[in-house]
């Protein structure tokens, strides 16, 4: 495992470099990035075959978790990315009554481990189904190639999902994490750091009707604008209240 310091040297070279593309493995060239396009035929074949984890470790054929209702799943970053966790929170707002009836349901995507799948739970409130791709063989099919580390571009407003003073609350969750969860955090289950996640909407059946994947790590579309792509006519809470559910957190 790398030790602080290289990761360190890693997080210089791809902050200089925020849409830097990389493919996880040396086997398969670097996919060409591209943030609205949705998956092609083929790609969602391949998709739907791979394996991700359960809370529990089962593996569970992605396919599987759209294939009979429609899925709004999102592929957030590391499990320990103060950002997501904001935006985990208010998808938990989203009122469950709204989703049942109109036959849809909400589901994450983290690319760290398993384990630590409970834990995040706990953080977000989030409480429809969460998953792992630590492989992110997952992402890499669905064209999450861009990696970053760095946040919104200067000039841009922060996403409502944002931790008011987001340094100071990673290193408070960091701190915490530590001491709460000390294997989870030392061994690093969280996932990669530099990996950027998104958003689609899957199903029934092998189809995607929507795709918006992540630029740097404060990217994801807003929760009002989700559920509007994802035809949910149910009042979603105001952004100025989600705004305050994610940025008083501490």
């Amino acid at each position: 495992m790398a030790c602080w310091e290289n990761s360190n040297e890693i997080i210089a070279v791809l902050s200089s470099q925020p849409r830097l593309l990389l493919s996880p493995s040396p086997l398969m060239p670097a996919v060409s990035f591209l943030p609205h396009v949705r998956p092609t035929e083929e790609t969602m074949k391949v998709a739907s075959s791979i394996i991700i984890r359960d809370a529990k470790g089962n593996k569970i054929p992605f396919g599987s978790i759209y294939e009979y209702q429609k899925s709004i799943v999102v592929f957030v970053r590391t499990f320990m990315c103060a950002h997501c966790r904001g935006y985990a929170r208010q998808l938990s707002l989203i009122p469950s009554q709204a989703l049942d009836t109109s036959g849809t349901k909400i589901v994450l995507i983290g690319c760290g481990h398993w384990s630590a799948i409970s834990a995040y739970r706990e953080q977000t409130s989030f409480a429809g189904p969460i998953y792992a791709d630590p492989t992110r063989q997952l992402h890499e099919a669905l064209g999450m190639t861009a990696h970053s580390v760095t946040g919104a571009p200067r000039g841009e407003r922060p996403p409502s999902y944002s931790p008011r003073h987001a340094r100071r609350t990673q290193l408070n969750y960091l701190i915490t994490s530590t001491i709460v969860h000390p294997l989870l955090t030392l061994t690093w289950k969280h996932g990669n750091i530099s990996q950027l996640g998104g958003e689609f909407i899957f199903g029934p059946g092998q189809k995607c009707s929507f795709a918006h994947r992540m630029e740097h790590k404060e990217g994801h579309i807003e929760v009002d604008d989700l559920m509007e792509q994802a035809d949910l006519l149910f009042p979603v809470p105001p952004v100025k209240v989600l705004e305050a559910h994610a940025r008083n957190f501490r």
